[in-house]
């Protein structure tokens, strides 16, 4: 907000960038601006009052940054795993 207690779109826009650099933005919701604005601009005012941007942040921001590198490991692991259950099936079916 610039001061003015209003939200428009390019103001969300701009926050929605900073906190998923941050990697505070929840994956299970979807962060796309009209999306937001549509589900929270109560009276489709064309901006978010302070009330609104709250609410809205309580619901798309993640308690704590996503840790990627962790998150990066996680998915190798599952990856090998699966490959690793691939082989398996590969041997099986080339056998019979």
């Amino acid at each position: 907000m610039t001061g003015d207690g209003e939200l428009d779109e390019e103001e969300l826009r701009q926050f929605l960038l900073s906190k998923k650099k941050e990697g505070r933005l929840r994956k299970d919701v979807d962060t796309k601006v009209g999306t937001i604005m549509e589900k929270y601009d109560m009276g489709n005012k064309g901006f978010l009052d302070l009330a609104e941007f709250e609410k809205m942040q309580a619901e798309v921001l993640s308690e704590a940054p996503v840790d990627v590198g962790a998150e990066v490991v996680n998915i190798k692991a599952q990856l090998k795993a699966m490959e690793a259950k691939l082989d398996a099936l590969t041997a099986m079916l080339s056998k019979g």
